[in-house]
C-alpha cells in the first residue's frame, strides 16, 4: 500500500484492472476491524501469483459493481474508480468472481464453492456497512449535542430592508462569538458574554490617537457584546490637497481591528479641506459636491465589504457644522452625489443620510422637498435629549417623541421601510445640561428598552467611548469602564433574548 493506494507489481493499479477504474466503494467500519484484516492478501492462483499479492489497508462498507457483466469469461466489469477506498471489497469481489485463495496473515483459505463464498462475503460486507453506519451515527449525535464545532453565524449583506425592520449590517447581522473574555469593569461588574449585538454600540474618535488605543477601545466594546462602533473621518485631514491622501494606513489598521472582533464599522465623513471651499473653515461645505463624493467614494471602494455604513456629513441642520447657515438644498445635493459614489464603489454598503440633530423634522421635510428620496438607505438622527428623560413623552425633544416623529415623517413620504438609526445619543455628567451619574445610568438602560420596542429603529450608538474625547459624555477613562458603560452593556445583554 503506497499513499493509501493498493499496488500490483509496483504499477499502482489493481490486478486484472487494465482500465485503472477498480471498484466504487464508500469507506466505513472501525479501526478495530481494519486492524483485524489489515494483513489480508489475495492472489489469483495463476502464473502471476507472486506479483499480484495485494495487502488490504482499509475497511469498506459498500461495493458498486455490475456483478453479472463480464468482458470475458474471467474478468468482472466494475463501475468507475475510487481506488483509495477499495482494497477489501476488491478482495471480496475477486473471491466471488475468480480468486482461488484468500490469505490472512500466514493462513490460506482455498475457495471451492463460489456460491457460498458470495453469500458469506455479502454477509461480511453487510456487517461492515452496519458498523460504519453505527460509527457515523455516534459521531453525528456527538456534533449535534455540542461535541463538535459550533455552526458559523450567517451574516446578511448591508442592504435596505424590505420591511419595517432595519437593514442588516455586513458581515455580522447575527451574534458572533467573542475572541477574548471581557476586561475588568469600572464601578460595575462586567459579565462574560458569548455574542455581539449588531444593533447596539458606541461612537468614538478612533483616528484621533494611537492605533493601539483604538484597538483597545474596540476590544472593550466587543468584550461586552456591543457589535458596532461608529467613528469619524476628517476629509480635511485625510485629503489636505486634491488627490493627496494621508492617514489611510491608520484607518486601515482601525478597520482591521474592528473586523478582527467581528464588529461592524459605521463611518461618518465630514470637514471640508481648504482647497475644496476656497480656504474657508472646515465646516463650510465644498463648492463642488463632486469633490466630497470622490473622496467618500474612494473610501467606500478601499473598504468595500468591511465598512457597513457611510454617514454623509454630521448634523447639517446645525449652523456650527454647516456654515454660515443650514441649507437643506445644499445638503441634498451633497447627499445625492455621495450616494452615487458610495453605491458605485460598494453596492453592499449602507448609505446613511440626515445625521439630523435634536428633533428637527422640519429639516428632514425640506430634504424631501429637495429630492433626496431614494438616495439613502437609512435616516440617522442625533436626538441629544440631555437632560430630559428618554421617555418623557410630554416633551417634544425626548427620545420617544423624536423617534416617533421621524418615523411618522418617513411614512408620510412613502419611505416607511427606511429605518431610523440613532448614531449619537447620550447624557453628559458635566458641563451644560448635565445629569447625575445615577441618572445617566438609569437613562441609558431605559434607552435600550425604547429601541428594543421599536423594530424600525435599527441601531443605537451612544456617545461616547472615552472621556479623553469628551469629558462630559465619555463612558470610560484610560480603559476603565464607568458605571454607565456597564449599565448600558448589561441592558443590551439582558434584553437581547
Amino acid at each position: 500500500m503506497r499513499g493509501g493506494q493498493p499496488t500490483a507489481g509496483g504499477s499502482g493499479r489493481l490486478p486484472d484492472d487494465p482500465t485503472g477504474r477498480g471498484a466504487e466503494a464508500l469507506a466505513g467500519g472501525s479501526e478495530a476491524i481494519a486492524r483485524l484484516i489489515s494483513s489480508a492478501e489475495y492472489s489469483r492462483g495463476s502464473a502471476d501469483r507472486a506479483s499480484s499479492m495485494v495487502p488490504v489497508g482499509k475497511v469498506v462498507a459498500t461495493l458498486s459493481q455490475r456483478a453479472s457483466r463480464r468482458t470475458d469469461a474471467s474478468q468482472p466489469v466494475y463501475t468507475h474508480a475510487t481506488r483509495n477506498y477499495t482494497p477489501l471489497l476488491w478482495l471480496l469481489a475477486r473471491v466471488a468472481h475468480g480468486c482461488d485463495v484468500v490469505t490472512v496473515g500466514r493462513s490460506s483459505l482455498p475457495v471451492h464453492d463460489r456460491g457460498i463464498a458470495r453469500l458469506g462475503l455479502l454477509f461480511l460486507a453487510s456487517l461492515l456497512a452496519l458498523a460504519g453506519l453505527a460509527i457515523g451515527w455516534t459521531v453525528g449525535a456527538s456534533v449535534q449535542s455540542g461535541g463538535g464545532p459550533p455552526a458559523a453565524a450567517i451574516a446578511p449583506a448591508a442592504t435596505p430592508s424590505s420591511t419595517t425592520a432595519s437593514p442588516s449590517l455586513s458581515p455580522a447581522a447575527t451574534a458572533r462569538p467573542t475572541a477574548t473574555p471581557p476586561s475588568a469593569g469600572g464601578d460595575g461588574a462586567t459579565a462574560s458574554v458569548t455574542r455581539l449585538d449588531p444593533r447596539f454600540g458606541m461612537s468614538a474618535h478612533l483616528l484621533s490617537g494611537p492605533v493601539e488605543t483604538a484597538a483597545s477601545q474596540i476590544d472593550m466594546l466587543a468584550d461586552d457584546g456591543l457589535g458596532v462602533v461608529r467613528f469619524d473621518v476628517s476629509w480635511r485631514a485625510m485629503e489636505p490637497s486634491r488627490g493627496i491622501y494621508q492617514g489611510l494606513e491608520k484607518m486601515d489598521a482601525v478597520v482591521d481591528a474592528v473586523a478582527k472582533r467581528s464588529m461592524q464599522a459605521i463611518v461618518v465623513v465630514s470637514g471640508t479641506p481648504a482647497w475644496a471651499n476656497g480656504g474657508k473653515d472646515a465646516w463650510v461645505p465644498p463648492k463642488r459636491s463632486a469633490d466630497y463624493a470622490a473622496f467618500v467614494g474612494m473610501l467606500a471602494g478601499r473598504y468595500a465589504g468591511r465598512v457597513a455604513g457611510w454617514e454623509v456629513w454630521t448634523e447639517p441642520d446645525e449652523a456650527r457644522f454647516w456654515k454660515p447657515r443650514p441649507d437643506p438644498t445644499g445638503y441634498a445635493r451633497l447627499l445625492r452625489a455621495a450616494s452615487r459614489a458610495i453605491r458605485a464603489a460598494d453596492p453592499s454598503a449602507t448609505v446613511i443620510g440626515g445625521s439630523i440633530a435634536f428633533d428637527d423634522t422640519a429639516f428632514a421635510r425640506a430634504l424631501y422637498d429637495s429630492g433626496v428620496k431614494g438616495t439613502f438607505d437609512v435616516l440617522s438622527i442625533h436626538p441629544s435629549t440631555s437632560p430630559l428623560a428618554p421617555d418623557a413623552d410630554d416633551r417634544p425633544a425626548s427620545l420617544t417623541v423624536t423617534l416617533d416623529a421621524f418615523h411618522n415623517l418617513l411614512r408620510r413620504e412613502g419611505d416607511e421601510d427606511i429605518p431610523v438609526w440613532v448614531t449619537e445619543l447620550g447624557w453628559a455628567v458635566s458641563g451644560r445640561d448635565a445629569v447625575t451619574t445615577g441618572t445617566r445610568v438609569d437613562y441609558l438602560k431605559r434607552a435600550v428598552d425604547i429601541v428594543r420596542e421599536r423594530p424600525w429603529v435599527g441601531l443605537l450608538t451612544v456617545r461616547t467611548v472615552s472621556t479623553a474625547d469628551d469629558p462630559g459624555f465619555g463612558l470610560s477613562t484610560a480603559g476603565r469602564r464607568s458605571e454607565a458603560w456597564d449599565a448600558f452593556a448589561s441592558a443590551v445583554r439582558d434584553t437581547g433574548g
